[in-house]
């Protein structure tokens, strides 16, 4: 969570929404003014005309409607309304209900929309929940007041034709953020709130846009077009998490995954994607194999990632937990075909940089690391889980990362593929073809798993870097550094310098005994002299070798 920045950022003092999240919610698009606001003479002739719809703040956006006026909002105005009350709904349980539209006096949110005197107000929302009003709850419980109305101004420019994801849009989920309890996050009696996190990449209660869209035009700015990340913390702290969203395997992003995207993190109207994903459960992917350009994913709760030509334009909510458990986790990534960042969490992650060089860093979970470029690079930490890299393509470890496996996937066939370790044991496993196996140092398995494999050993020889080989077969060969086994000559190992010691006595010409009877093979550096033989390899299978099978390089 950013400094100075909690969920009470956007709830002033003793801030209230409708309910603790265990009644309805009602709200009705109204066809003429509720009888509840106040009647007022606009024709100087002492009789009351019209009524006066009043911000209740500084009265700049008051206006008035007369009598018998229609306040209707048009279909694309209430689509915008229904979506943007879906998208607050989704994170929060709300519990909403439409009712049957009309003067709908028995609604808890009235939504209308009118000509407004100023045209520079997008909208608002008449007043706040209110505790000590009588609304407060199922309207049949007392007489409904303005606190909650939500209106839209047909008068401002910006707001006519307002689509998914546009400035006219933001005022829709910004207004109804308002008619749901939530305040600016630079009201007064607020906790403080930095400057660099009071936009709309952290809130869409603020009214300064994504620092993405900073030298943008007003009228060509993207806005989000969901809460954002302390949103959707507040408004949970109101009336809990929603925690039936999303709450199976959910993709997103991607061609067909929720909040679908084209290349360049677009919406299907064309215009930017700012969201945070809120998740209740499942295992789940963020997709972005439809990306040519290069993304960023970060699947650890409150952090952003990049899809698209705007930085930081997807969040993921704070981590929400129940039962100590956090329940809105995203275990996978998959980025595009360029070369992309790729970031997991504590959780079991997969993470599938797809084309192009990337950089792939797992957390403290069970993680898998899919790579198909060389250049791909899978990074570790010491004690962070049990951890395997499937491969595509000849691979090697990097160095320093504690991942245990490495793999070349089934798909690869009978292709003639390398896989490298590094210092960490490891457990190599090769595919149906000729494969190079080195496991590096360390306490390595390596799984030819078919083929004229080559098993290396190419490290310094001790009791921390001992190999075992599972299926070692009359076609493959051992490969041994001729600057680690030193004593033999290049080529091909001679009759000579081998000895099956389950079978005969070592003399001074020995130098690689095997033990048939347990695997065992071991390097004897001066043969039958005094240095003790060093154990650098064990055969699983105890396979019936020879010389033949041993290759000095």
């Amino acid at each position: 969570m950013a400094s100075g920045i909690t969920p009470d950022s956007l709830l002033v003092g003793n801030a209230l929404g409708w309910h603790d999240g265990d009644r309805t919610l009602t709200y009705a698009f109204i066809t003429q003014v509720p009888g509840y606001y106040a009647r007022v003479d606009t024709n100087g002739d002492g009789r009351a005309d019209s009524y006066l719809i009043s911000e209740g703040d500084t009265g700049e956006a008051d206006f008035t409607v007369p009598f018998g006026a229609s306040v209707a909002m048009g279909r694309a105005e209430a689509a915008l309304t229904r979506q943007a009350l879906k998208e607050w709904a989704e994170v929060a349980n709300l519990n909403l209900v439409e009712v049957k539209p009309g003067s709908a006096t028995g609604a808890d949110i009235t939504l209308g929309s009118f000509k407004f005197n100023n045209t520079d107000t997008f909208g608002f929302v008449a007043d706040f929940p209110d505790g000590s009003v009588t609304d407060i709850g199922p309207a049949t419980l007392g007489r409904p007041s303005v606190h909650g109305d939500f209106w839209i101004n047909t008068g401002n420019p910006q707001q006519v034709g307002a689509v998914y994801g546009n400035t006219g849009w933001q005022t829709y989920l910004h207004e109804l953020g308002h008619a749901l309890g939530l305040h600016h996050p630079n009201d007064d009696g607020e906790p403080n709130t930095p400057v660099t996190f009071h936009n709309n990449q952290y809130t869409v209660m603020s009214y300064v846009p994504h620092p993405g869209m900073e030298g943008v035009p007003d009228a060509d700015q993207d806005w989000p077009i969901t809460p954002m990340m302390y949103d959707i913390a507040a408004i949970q702290k109101l009336y809990g998490a929603n925690l039936t969203t999303r709450a199976g395997a959910t993709t997103y992003f991607g061609t067909n995954g929720a909040y679908a995207l084209k290349d360049g993190g677009l919406l299907a109207n064309g215009r930017t994607a700012i969201l945070t994903v809120w998740d209740a459960g499942g295992i789940d992917t963020i997709d972005a194999s439809n990306q040519t350009g290069s993304v960023r994913i970060d699947l650890n709760p409150g952090a952003f990632s990049t899809i698209g030509q705007v930085a930081n334009n997807i969040g993921l909510a704070l981590a929400h937990t129940v039962d100590g458990v956090i329940v809105n986790m995203i275990e996978n990534a998959r980025g595009g075909s360029a070369a992309d960042i790729l970031v997991g969490n504590v959780g079991s992650n997969t993470l599938d940089g797809g084309a192009g060089a990337d950089r792939m860093t797992g957390g403290a979970g069970n993680d898998t690391f899919l790579v198909d470029d060389r250049g791909d690079r899978a990074f570790e930490k010491v004690g962070g889980g049990s951890d395997k890299v499937l491969s595509f393509v000849s691979y090697a470890l990097s160095a320093g990362q504690q991942i245990e496996a490495l793999q070349l996937l089934t798909a690869t066939g009978s292709a003639r593929l390398n896989l490298v370790g590094n210092e960490f044991g490891q457990t190599l496993v090769g595919n149906t073809g000729a494969n190079v196996l080195d496991g590096g140092l360390g306490l390595d398995v390596l799984v030819g798993r078919g083929g004229a494999d080559t098993f290396v050993f190419a490290g310094a020889l001790g009791a921390g870097n001992l190999d075992h080989i599972t299926d070692f077969a009359t076609v493959d060969t051992i490969r041994l550094s001729e600057s680690v086994f030193s004593a033999l000559a290049p080529g091909q190992l001679t009759a000579r310098a081998f000895k099956d010691i389950a079978k005969a006595r070592v003399d001074a010409d020995d130098h690689i005994l095997y033990d048939s009877r347990n695997g065992s093979l071991f390097y004897d550096a001066d043969g039958s002299g005094k240095a003790a033989a060093v154990k650098f390899a064990v055969l699983d299978n105890k396979a019936a070798i020879t010389h033949a099978d041993f290759l000095i390089a």
